[in-house]
């Protein structure tokens, strides 16, 4: 069986990450409302560096998981299967990483929306400069 305490590890690094990411979705709104083209090219770029992050995350707990005993096990089930501190540490840490998705999920969700009413706006300026050609 593996190391516990490394696992709690991993998963404060992980919640420090999701902090990471919000602050880019955060970033990447402000860049979006700024209109500035060559700096949300930057930030798509760092965006995509943070995926691949994210997926060795993803392995490396999917790895720690499994030296556990926990092979395929989602987090809560684990918190429920473990006991004293342990489940009180774990349950703690899980409750943060659950929040901060919720938390990346509502900035993923603002950007996405925010962007659909730029496009929505382009393809109304659009539209409107094709009528004014077609009743020249």
């Amino acid at each position: 069986m593996g190391n516990m305490k490394e696992f709690f590890t991993m998963l404060e690094n992980l919640i420090s990450f999701f902090d990471d990411l919000i602050e880019l979705q955060n970033k990447k709104l402000d860049i979006i409302v700024a209109n500035d083209v060559d700096e949300l090219d930057r930030c798509i770029n760092q965006e995509q560096a943070y995926a691949m992050q994210l997926k060795g995350y993803d392995r490396k707990r999917e790895k720690m998981q499994e030296e556990l005993g926990f092979a395929q096990v989602p987090l809560r089930e684990i918190v429920e299967k473990c006991e004293g501190e342990e489940r009180k540490g774990l349950d703690q840490l899980y409750q943060v990483l659950h929040l901060k998705t919720q938390e990346l999920r509502a900035a993923n969700d603002c950007v996405n929306k925010f962007i659909e009413m730029r496009i929505e706006v382009l393809d109304g300026l659009i539209e409107e400069q094709n009528q004014i050609k077609n009743n020249q």
